[in-house]
């Protein structure tokens, strides 16, 4: 179990990034979107270092050090599982993309993506740690 400081505003700001590419991939069917964000997020699997909206905003939004910003501990696995779930679903619906079949199911993954990553950004609520938290704590006994 290793543990990490994340900057939150940074975490939160890219999952929100995420939320809007997505949701603009939906909104405009654009399934090289969907690829480009895909691969994004899987590089957030590897590790924060190379996911590029945390970094983007991290090394160059920022606000200035006197407003010192929030840092927070999290587990290196439960950010990892995050955009491992994200990813999986995404490549799910890539593959429906690409096999020509069930679209509409591929679009409402997309979705139902879109809109978790917005609400873990704008509200900071992240499903996906909910479920890693979850599975922990079950198979921890």
């Amino acid at each position: 179990m290793r543990k990490c400081l994340i900057d939150e505003a940074s975490l939160r700001f890219a999952r929100s990034i995420y939320g809007l590419l997505l949701l603009i991939a939906f909104l405009f069917h654009n399934v090289c979107l969907v690829l480009i964000t895909t691969i994004l997020m899987a590089a957030g699997i590897i590790s924060n270092s190379y996911n590029p909206f945390y970094q983007l905003y991290y090394r160059l939004i920022r606000p200035p050090e006197k407003e010192k910003s929030i840092l927070v501990e999290r587990e290196v696995n439960e950010l990892r599982f995050a955009c491992l779930l994200a990813a999986i679903f995404l490549v799910s619906a890539l593959a429906l993309f690409y096999l020509g079949i069930f679209e509409q199911i591929a679009w409402i993954l997309v979705l139902f993506v879109s809109l978790l990553m917005l609400l873990a950004g704008i509200a900071g609520f992240c499903t996906a740690s909910l479920i890693y938290a979850s599975f922990k704590k079950i198979f921890k006994k």
